[in-house]
């Protein structure tokens, strides 16, 4: 009976780092937010910037690629001025599709698509999830990340099978994970 708990708790301390690598993730700093793609359309009355083709926002060290991204602004947090030649807008939501994949130091999470909302500051990433983080990996149907409670939660995706009574739909759990621990032998040299 060992054995469990211990996989346990190696999952929960692999789980607890994946919301600190993305803790840097703020779309709401000052920090500048630079897009390149093939196309963007604004969309005024939805406050929506689109943008398509090879995708990519870099923030600090993160980087996002992808094939689609929506960014959803709220109103602008100062105004231009003569002295502040730039108007600063804060960001509401931001949704990118196609072959996701987010990238900072250590770090890397993929997908079929990923949400951001500042509100509540959850990530979730949907659709054949994967997050390496140094050489350990988590993968589900969906990885969801509480940037300000910390928290992670993987889940499988739902597979629609007819159980052998005829009544329940059977439930396959996809969740995986690969964790590597340090050894104390390979810390001290």
């Amino acid at each position: 009976m060992l054995f469990p708990k211990i996989i346990l708790a190696i999952t929960l301390y692999f789980l607890a780092l994946c919301p600190q690598a993305l803790a840097v993730m703020d779309f709401n700093s000052d920090t500048p937010i630079y897009v390149s793609a093939n196309k963007m359309v604004s969309h005024d009355k939805e406050k929506a910037v689109v943008f398509t083709g090879n995708v990519q926002a870099k923030q600090g060290d993160m980087i996002i690629n992808a094939e689609m991204m929506t960014i959803y602004h709220g109103a602008t947090k100062q105004p231009a001025t003569t002295a502040n030649k730039t108007a600063s807008t804060k960001i509401d939501k931001i949704i990118a599709t196609g072959n996701v994949e987010i990238i900072q130091e250590g770090f890397v999470a993929t997908g079929d698509r990923v949400e951001y909302l500042a509100s509540t500051e959850i990530v979730t990433l949907t659709g054949n999830a994967k997050i390496i983080q140094d050489n350990n990996m988590v993968t589900g149907h969906q990885v969801a990340m509480d940037l300000a409670k910390g928290t992670t939660t993987v889940t499988p995706k739902q597979c629609e099978t007819t159980s052998e009574a005829g009544s329940k739909p059977a439930v396959k759990p996809k969740v995986e994970m690969y964790f590597y621990p340090k050894s104390d032998k390979a810390e001290s040299k």
